[in-house]
């Protein structure tokens, strides 16, 4: 566990809400601090990745989570840790209850490449570790994403359908090194320890 700061938490605790099936795919909305990001899963194309993740969603695993990684125009990364008493003096960082892994669907069905504007599934380097951990594509990752020799490939599951603009403001962050503080950067990126190398925080 951790205890946050009170300025990390006024940037980082994100809701994931409002799950409703659209025409196309599952529509699950994020609310952060940034704005709103809509995203449609790949219900058909990619159904255990898409399952397993509106199953943490209507439990309420992924309330007050929010993103512990960024890495400007690469990836921002949730699922692994949430707000608990959130506004509270005593407010917590805990992780979120995981289910048991699932498999790897990057080789079923239709292929979808980790291109700007979606989200897949984090995992080890055991291509079928994913639980709760998942990602929005900031960039083109393809390249490095997309290879079946980097732990068998990163299952793409969705897209942003509105909300591209909040995800773009994640590339504005600095990284903080204690001997260079940038002073004019409102958004850093600290180390704050394992599992927080790569903390998103606003000064």
């Amino acid at each position: 566990m951790m205890h946050p700061s009170k300025r990390a938490l006024s940037i980082l605790t994100t809701l994931l809400a409002a799950v409703h099936m659209a025409s196309a795919g599952t529509v699950v909305q994020f609310r952060t601090e940034f704005g709103t990001v809509d995203v449609e899963l790949y219900d058909v194309d990619k159904p255990i990745t898409s399952a397993n993740f509106i199953r943490y969603v209507t439990a309420g695993a992924y309330q007050d989570m929010f993103f512990h990684r960024v890495v400007p125009n690469f990836v921002i990364q949730g699922g692994g840790f949430r707000v608990t008493n959130r506004g509270g003096t005593n407010a917590l960082a805990n992780s979120v209850p995981i289910r048991p892994t699932i498999t790897n669907e990057f080789g079923v069905g239709p292929f979808l490449s980790n291109v700007e504007g979606t989200i897949a599934m984090a995992k080890t380097s055991d291509p079928n570790s994913a639980s709760s951990q998942f990602f929005f594509n900031l960039r083109n990752n393809a390249a490095a994403l997309d290879a079946t020799n980097n732990a068998g490939g990163f299952t793409v599951f969705g897209r942003v359908i509105r909300g591209t603009n909040v995800l773009e403001r994640w590339n504005g962050f600095t990284r903080y090194n204690s001997q260079t503080t940038p002073t004019n950067a409102p958004n850093l990126i600290v180390n704050a320890g394992s599992p927080y190398n790569e903390l998103p925080i606003l000064q």
